[in-house]
């Protein structure tokens, strides 16, 4: 099963023991619970990323929109998230695909679990 996260993607960090895995700036624009990496800019600056498939991920930006160098938060294992509006997730892991903030049930690395029919769990970071 292959779907983009959902733009109303939610969290609520005081209710799930995960890891808070840092607050950078981003280093672009980036959706609710992204899925996310460190990278370089132009300048050298360190920024979180929505990440694509083969990068290292440090867990899922926070729940609302976040600009292009404004603050965000990051949260790794056992963070729990509303991930899809349907409620027709299938167990299992998903991994990430080459597209930005889509996953799959048949991608090599995983690193989400579905947890409910809407939400999914970070279960492994890396890449």
């Amino acid at each position: 099963m292959k779907f983009i996260i959902s733009p109303n993607a939610d969290y609520n960090a005081k209710d799930h023991p995960a890891v808070h895995t840092g607050a950078q700036k981003a280093g672009e624009d980036l959706n609710p619970c992204t899925p996310v990496t460190f990278k370089a800019n132009a300048k050298g600056q360190f920024r979180l990323y929505a990440a694509v498939a083969g990068e290292y991920v440090i867990g899922v930006s926070e729940p609302r929109k976040v600009k292009a160098e404004q603050p965000c938060a990051s949260y790794g294992i056992g963070m729990r998230f509303h991930a899809r509006d349907e409620a027709d997730l299938v167990p299992g892991t998903y991994g990430l695909t080459a597209v930005k903030g889509e996953v799959d049930t048949a991608a090599t690395k995983p690193v989400f679990m579905a947890v409910s029919k809407t939400d999914l769990m970070v279960v492994a970071l890396g890449g």
